[in-house]
């Protein structure tokens, strides 16, 4: 992503129209002046026209996508901790879960279809899926990439932070299918060598938002889920808008993890992704264990194991912050301390009046 300005980078060739307009709705401009910018340059250039004729024909999806932000309300410049990330988008998916989870689209039904479609044919010809590949969804959103997936792979499994945003998934009832919520720490419900391709399509951007150390971690989480042979295909790295500091961050997290890294071409008309794919080599292949009993759960699911099924309330996310907030004072890291308690406060603004007479528990759960 560049940091100049989305208009000239359209008008220039370099960003697509509806990706063009996402920007400046991220970058906190209303709609009508959104619609004022983009038809600026109409009679300047054939890009000009085009720009103005989307921003006037998705008016309504661009009012609903401004509604959208407000209502999450998520700072996408500072570090965020991941409940609150999970809560914004649980806010988002209530107004419009599609256009939350590609805002790049503006959530309309054409270019959401077309976008999806470009995503399939790029996994393709990069012979990431196909009739035989299990897929692991990472960040799954709303489910419509799931959807197309399934369409043509064996198994897809849609993991998410966010429940509003899986309840989403779910209600499409794709054959094929399951949908998990997880922390966005790491991926210790599902079992290892499951997958074939593991897919990131804007995941990465809000592991790196919360901590470095979950989006590392997720490197060597790929590497024990990746099948031989199989790859971890990452569209959209970080929102910092630095290529040498995301490419340095992949290929260091890819060689502790034992993966190879790539960066193939990915030219998209919808979108502005950059590609990473990071390949596990072959290894001899392992007969099964015959203490492991057959699939119950399913093959790809750990046995005994609560993948973070259980809904928690925001007091129980905030309280979870604040003993995170306790350990790091008992540390001696303010900055650490102060920054969970406000994050704690913002979930849940009741919570620390009613955890300071509580006990200090053990800590159980990293949110």
């Amino acid at each position: 992503m560049s940091g100049s300005d989305p208009i000239a980078d359209c008008l220039a060739g370099h960003l697509p129209p509806r990706a063009a307009l996402a920007r400046l709705l991220l970058a906190g401009e209303n709609p009508a002046a959104i619609e004022r910018r983009a038809t600026e340059y109409e009679a300047v250039s054939d890009a000009g026209r085009e720009l103005a004729h989307i921003a006037r024909l998705n008016a309504g999806p661009i009012a609903q996508s401004a509604a959208m932000l407000q209502a999450a309300s998520l700072n996408h410049s500072v570090r965020q901790p991941q409940p609150l990330i999970a809560a914004a988008f649980d806010r988002a998916s209530a107004i419009a879960p599609d256009a939350a989870a590609a805002l790049y689209t503006l959530g309309e039904e054409a270019a959401l279809t077309a976008a999806s479609t470009e995503i399939i044919d790029w996994l393709t010809g990069q012979s990431l899926i196909g009739p035989g590949s299990r897929v692991l969804d990472l960040g799954c959103g709303s489910g419509r990439l799931s959807a197309a997936l399934a369409g043509c792979c064996h198994l897809v499994v849609g993991t998410d932070i966010s429940r509003g945003m899986l309840r989403a998934a779910r209600a499409r009832g794709v054959p094929g299918s399951a949908f998990l919520q997880t922390s966005g720490q790491d991926l210790a419900c599902l079992r290892s060598e499951t997958f074939d391709l593991i897919l990131a399509v804007d995941t990465f951007p809000y592991l790196m938002l919360a901590q470095d150390s979950a989006a590392a971690r997720h490197f060597s989480e790929a590497a024990r889920l990746l099948r031989p042979r199989g790859a971890l295909a990452i569209l959209n790295f970080s929102y910092r808008n630095d290529a040498a500091a995301d490419r340095a961050d992949a290929a260091r997290w890819c060689l502790a993890s034992g993966l190879s890294l790539t960066q193939p071409p990915a030219r998209f008309r919808h979108w502005d992704a950059t590609a990473y794919v990071a390949r596990k080599p072959p290894t001899p292949s392992r007969a099964r264990d015959p203490s492991q009993p057959a699939a119950r759960p399913p093959a790809w699911l750990k046995q005994n194991t609560e993948p973070n099924m259980t809904e928690k309330s925001k007091s129980e996310e905030a309280s979870d912050l604040l003993r995170e907030a306790e350990e790091a004072r008992k540390a001696g890291d303010r900055d650490e301390a102060e920054f969970l308690t406000n994050a704690a406060k913002q979930l849940d603004p009741e919570t620390p009046a009613k955890t300071k007479s509580r006990p200090t528990a053990s800590p159980e759960h990293k949110a």
